[in-house]
């Protein structure tokens, strides 16, 4: 887990918490053509792990922009994600790879949902923790996709620096985010 600081009013936290429910609420609703093949589909999804690994990897204080910028790279890949159809006869794993992104959309938005109410009432906890955790919908994913015959499913070798076991690692360590 990472442990990062960030200095910020709760204030700054409102238009964060407008992106995430926003994105969240305004799913595009898939159309067009389908992706040729699943890695094509979950590689749609790359601002997502993108943003989320540039926070988790940061050794200063973030900012409120900071923050900003990861919620609107995290709404930016899940939406990605459900502009176009996944391959036919995988449409059962559009949901489960949205349940993925979606986890840690929800987890951030109630994280700092919570900071802003404590702060409100002057009972703010020394060190608010942000963790983001989609273990469970991970499991569920690989789960449908190791039962996928042999030709669909994905080769596990990551060919880019942002893959999907790379990507899923992220996933499972969460974040730590405290405040000075």
């Amino acid at each position: 887990m990472n442990k990062t600081n960030f200095l910020l009013d709760a204030d700054e936290l409102l238009p964060i918490i407008d992106i995430l429910r926003d994105g969240l609420l305004q799913r595009p609703m898939p159309e067009g053509t389908p992706h040729r093949d699943l890695k094509a589909a979950l590689k749609s999804a790359e601002s997502f792990f993108k943003s989320t690994s540039k926070i988790t990897k940061t050794r200063r204080n973030l900012s409120a922009r900071d923050l900003q910028k990861t919620a609107q790279g995290m709404v930016e890949g899940y939406h990605c994600l459900w502009q176009r159809p996944f391959p036919y006869g995988l449409e059962a794993g559009q949901t489960l790879a949205s349940a993925v992104l979606e986890r840690p959309i929800r987890d951030m938005l109630r994280s700092l949902q919570r900071i802003v109410e404590q702060s409100e009432r002057d009972n703010l906890p020394a060190e608010p923790l942000i963790h983001l955790d989609a273990e469970e919908e991970m499991a569920h994913f690989n789960n449908w996709h190791a039962r996928l015959p042999q030709y669909q499913r994905m080769k596990v070798a990551p060919q880019r620096k942002y893959d999907t076991v790379s990507l899923a690692t992220a996933f499972l360590l969460g974040w730590w985010i405290g405040m000075d």
